[in-house]
């Protein structure tokens, strides 16, 4: 070996006679050795093995491979997430990262490494947003990793993953909207497609509603949970919403409530029909025997809606975009439709939707101007109080009082 003198701080640091670079950290009376190419990358995990021996914590194991620590993991946070999440989290570590990294040293994985994962299944065909929910999965059990003390850092944080592409989302025109509530005329879950497309609600949203959280009488109704896809063959979750925000009042008006009114009374009548084998979860859309829709069979149903007045395929999510979009045309403030939406902030609603609320400021240049020449005209001079008794006239008419 060839001994270095060591600046102050460094500790046990050295230069092998192979070249490569070594520290020596003493954890419980016994030496850990530390290796690397240069000098600096030596020494920035010997300060970190420093600082986690100072915590108390064991030294991350150096033989634990990828593969190994994110079965763990997997089995470890499937408690803290929705079984849909989890089955996500799982398929996309299966099947794009643990067959390519799997096998290296969880102490050795480099950033390099991570970015050339990205690369390639950029190339095999996997698209950004993709490989974007790759990467977050695989940065949050790095993360993971370092809390555990099983990694020095979070490699992950260190590659930056791809863009997305700026697309335009899928909207119905109010005409499309009709046609298709139109074509929904009659169908069981008529009163489902036009909430959806009055209210934004999910479709998990959508069919854990109960009839208890429906108030036919004030018009509204209250988002408080959310029903989760399961593998076929399995019932449906309905679990907690998707984020605080989504908890939230929801005003009806008075042709969904009419409709809402007709799935009650069909209802009945099949609860009647099924007696005994009738299973009854409160829920507002059920199969004829009481039990939850699955989602699939929504989606199945959306696309042959689309099919039969000629439009091409749009998912279903597309009548959130769309309720957005008679928002807007129904000059709705921002803030009331973020709220409505079950945002987690308008600024988020604003991000989401810039590019629709922008039409919110057409004409009003024009509005304020007119709100100036209707106190002139009306010989008013143009007090504080007459300007804003004009305006709070102008919102009135502007603002529709319940969307």
């Amino acid at each position: 070996m060839t001994q270095t003198r060591r600046d102050k701080g460094d500790g046990a640091l050295f230069q092998r006679a192979d070249g490569r670079w070594c520290a020596i950290v003493n954890v419980n009376g016994r030496r850990k050795y530390l290796y690397g190419v240069t000098k600096a990358a030596v020494h920035t995990k010997l300060k970190a093995a420093q600082r986690i021996v100072e915590q108390g914590a064991p030294l991350p194991d150096d033989r634990i491979t990828v593969g190994a620590f994110l079965a763990t993991w997997l089995t470890g946070v499937e408690g803290s997430l929705r079984p849909e999440s989890h089955r996500r989290y799982r398929q996309l570590m299966e099947d794009h990262v643990i067959p390519t990294l799997g096998a290296k040293r969880l102490a050795k994985l480099a950033p390099e490494d991570v970015q050339t994962l990205y690369a390639a299944k950029l190339r095999g065909g996997l698209s950004n947003a993709t490989v974007r929910m790759l990467h977050f999965v695989l940065h949050r059990a790095l993360r993971d990793a370092v809390r555990w003390g099983r990694a020095h850092r979070n490699v992950a944080g260190l590659v930056d993953p791809p863009r997305l592409p700026q697309a335009e989302m899928p909207v119905l025109t109010p005409e499309q909207s009709d046609l298709v509530l139109a074509a929904a005329r009659g169908h069981r879950l008529e009163a489902l497609f036009d909430l959806a497309i009055n209210t934004g609600l999910r479709r998990g949203e959508l069919l854990a509603l109960r009839w208890r959280h429906v108030d036919r009488r004030a018009g509204t109704l209250n988002v408080v949970a959310t029903l989760q896809p399961t593998p076929r063959g399995q019932t449906p979750r309905i679990t907690e919403p998707k984020s605080k925000r989504s908890r939230r009042p929801v005003d009806l008006d008075p042709v969904t409530v009419g409709l809402l009114d007709a799935v009650r009374v069909r209802q009945a009548a099949e609860r009647l029909e099924a007696g005994e084998l009738w299973e009854n979860h409160d829920l507002v859309f059920t199969t004829p025997l009481g039990r939850p829709v699955a989602p699939m069979e929504v989606t199945r149903v959306w696309a042959e809606l689309l099919r039969r007045v000629g439009l091409p395929h749009m998912p279903f999510h597309t009548t959130r975009h769309t309720a957005m979009l008679l928002m807007v045309l129904a000059k709705t403030d921002p803030r009331t439709a973020s709220e409505r939406m079950g945002h987690h902030s308008v600024g988020f609603t604003f991000d989401k939707y810039g590019h629709v609320i922008a039409a919110m400021r057409e004409g009003t240049a024009a509005g304020v101007r007119g709100v100036l020449r209707a106190a002139a005209g009306a010989g008013l001079e143009p007090t504080a109080d007459s300007v804003s008794n004009s305006v709070s006239g102008a919102l009135s008419d502007a603002i529709p009082a319940a969307v």
